[in-house]
């Protein structure tokens, strides 16, 4: 599972619910620290045109370099 985190709070408190014994989330869950709709634009798309699963997490911390013009 990957978690999108684009605000700095929203961190810490994914943090801690991962390191909860049992933890609510599934195991191998995943702080992706993106801009929210570019990141999960990439996690849909990276797997979509032939990316592997491990890859689209990274697709999306990428984002967050895009330039806009």
């Amino acid at each position: 599972m990957a978690v999108l985190c684009d605000m700095g709070s929203a961190v810490p408190t994914l943090k801690s619910l991962i390191a909860e014994s049992p933890s609510p989330l599934p195991a191998g869950t995943r702080i992706v620290d993106a801009p929210f709709l570019e990141g999960a634009v990439a996690i849909i798309l990276t797997p979509a045109i032939g990316g592997d699963l491990d890859s689209a997490p990274a697709a999306a911390e990428d984002a967050r370099r895009y330039r806009k013009l």
